[in-house]
C-alpha cells in the first residue's frame, strides 16, 4: 500500500491588514458593467519586469492557456507609464474578449522592434475622434479624455464606457475588494465569477476537484511575482443570500492550522478548508446540499480538512482537537492492519463515508486505508 501525503500553494489565504486608500477613484467610472475579469495596476513598469523574468510563465509561454491568460494583457508590453490604471475584460465567446485600459495621464506608447515606429492613423466613431495602433503583433484605439487616457481593442466597447461613466454604478463589493487590496503589489486582479467561468477554462486542469464557478460572487488576488514562482494571494466574497460553495462556511472561522506545515517535500499540491464550529458547517452543508440528512457527531472534532496531491496520488487529512470518537467510528469499519514505514495502517471496508459526511469539499474520494498520528488522521485510496 502506498500512503502519500503532501504541501502546496494555499489556495485561498485571508490578507492581513492593509494601508486604508482612498475609497473610489473616478477609473473605476470606466470599469464595464459586464466585466469578467479587472486587473488593478498599482506600478506599470515594475509588473512588466516582474511577468518578463519570471522563469515560471516563460515555461508556460508555449502552453494555449498561458495565449488566453497573459495573452490578454499583451498589449501592456506597448505602454510606458508611471501613474496607476485598470484593466478590464468582456468575454465575447469562450475564446474572444475584448478590453480596455483606463490610466490617469501622461501615458506614451513604445514599440518592441526599436527599429520601427508605431503606426498611427486617426478614425472616427460615433461623433469621436481616436487614434489606431499598430505596434508589433497588436492593435487597439485610444482617445484622450481631461485627466484620462483609455485604449481598448473596440472602439464599440470605449463608446459605450465613456456613455455610461456617469451613469455607471460601481459595484460596492468591488469597491471594498479594491479597497482591501494591497497597493504595495505591482496589480491585483479581480474576478467577477458571476460573469465568467474564465477561471475553470483556463486555468484548472478540467477534473480539478476545486471549480470557481459557484464557488463565490468575487475573487481577488493580489500578484506577487518571484523569479521562479508565481503567488497569488488573495480572499473571496460571496452574497448571503446566493447558494455558492463558499457558504458552506458562513458564520465560521478559520481555524489557525497547521497542516500546510507537516506536508512532504514532494507535494505537488495541498488545499486546505477550516472552521471553528463542526455543527455550524454541518448545517451549512445540509443547507447547500438541500438535504434532509441528520448528522451525528462522529466528526465533530474535525478543524481543518488537507487534499494532499503527490505525483497522481490523492490523500486526505482530517485535523481534529479530539480524536476518540472517530478513532472508534473507523475500528468499526477497519479489517486487516498492517506495519507501512514504521507506522500502523488499517484497511477500511467502507471507503465511501468521507464523501458522505464533508460533501463536496472531498470528491471523488475513496478512503481505502488510514494511519492515525496524534490527533491527525490521514487517509488514502
Amino acid at each position: 500500500m502506498r500512503l502519500k501525503l503532501v504541501f502546496t500553494l494555499a489556495v485561498f489565504t485571508f490578507l492581513s491588514c492593509q494601508k486604508q486608500k482612498e475609497s473610489t477613484t473616478p477609473l473605476l467610472n470606466f470599469i464595464p458593467q459586464n466585466a469578467s475579469v479587472i486587473i488593478k495596476i498599482n506600478n506599470l513598469t515594475k509588473l512588466k519586469s516582474e511577468l518578463k523574468n519570471n522563469n515560471f510563465l516563460k515555461h508556460l509561454a508555449s502552453t494555449t492557456n498561458y495565449d488566453h491568460i497573459l495573452g490578454r494583457i499583451k498589449a501592456l508590453e506597448n505602454i510606458q507609464s508611471d501613474t496607476s490604471g485598470i484593466f478590464a475584460f468582456t468575454e465575447i465567446d469562450s475564446l474572444k474578449s475584448e478590453f480596455v485600459y483606463i490610466s490617469e495621464k501622461p501615458l506614451s506608447f513604445v514599440n518592441p522592434d526599436e527599429e520601427k515606429s508605431p503606426a498611427i492613423e486617426s478614425v472616427t466613431f460615433e461623433g469621436r475622434s481616436y487614434n489606431r495602433y499598430e505596434i508589433g503583433q497588436s492593435t487597439f484605439f485610444s482617445i484622450e479624455l481631461n485627466r484620462q487616457i483609455i485604449l481598448g481593442s473596440s472602439l464599440k466597447l470605449i463608446d459605450a464606457v465613456i456613455g455610461n461613466r456617469n451613469n455607471s454604478e460601481i459595484d460596492p463589493v468591488l469597491n471594498s475588494l479594491i479597497e482591501t487590496s494591497n497597493i504595495d503589489k505591482s496589480a491585483s486582479i479581480y474576478l467577477n465569477l458571476d460573469q465568467s467561468n474564465w477561471m475553470d477554462d483556463y486555468v484548472l486542469k478540467k477534473d480539478s476537484t476545486i471549480q470557481f464557478s459557484g464557488f463565490a460572487d468575487w475573487v481577488t488576488f493580489d500578484i506577487e511575482p518571484s523569479q521562479d514562482f508565481l503567488q497569488l494571494n488573495g480572499i473571496s466574497v460571496a452574497n448571503d443570500l446566493t447558494k455558492n460553495f463558499l457558504s458552506l462556511f458562513k458564520n465560521t472561522r478559520p481555524s489557525p492550522g497547521d497542516l500546510s506545515l507537516k506536508m512532504p517535500g514532494k507535494t505537488d499540491a495541498f488545499i486546505s478548508f477550516s472552521f471553528d464550529n463542526y455543527d455550524v458547517f454541518a448545517q451549512n452543508q445540509k443547507d447547500y446540499l438541500e438535504a434532509a440528512f441528520k448528522r451525528d457527531s462522529v466528526f465533530n472534532t474535525v478543524e481543518e480538512i488537507g487534499i494532499v496531491f503527490i505525483e497522481n496520488q490523492k490523500a486526505v487529512i482530517l485535523s481534529t482537537y479530539g480524536a476518540e470518537n472517530i478513532t472508534r467510528f473507523l475500528e468499526n469499519k477497519s479489517s486487516n492492519n498492517a506495519i507501512y514505514m514504521g507506522r500502523e495502517t488499517f484497511e477500511l471496508t467502507n471507503n465511501k463515508f468521507l464523501y458522505d459526511y464533508f460533501n463536496p469539499l472531498l470528491k471523488d474520494f475513496k478512503a481505502n486505508y488510514y494511519t492515525i498520528s496524534d490527533n491527525t488522521f490521514i487517509f488514502s485510496e
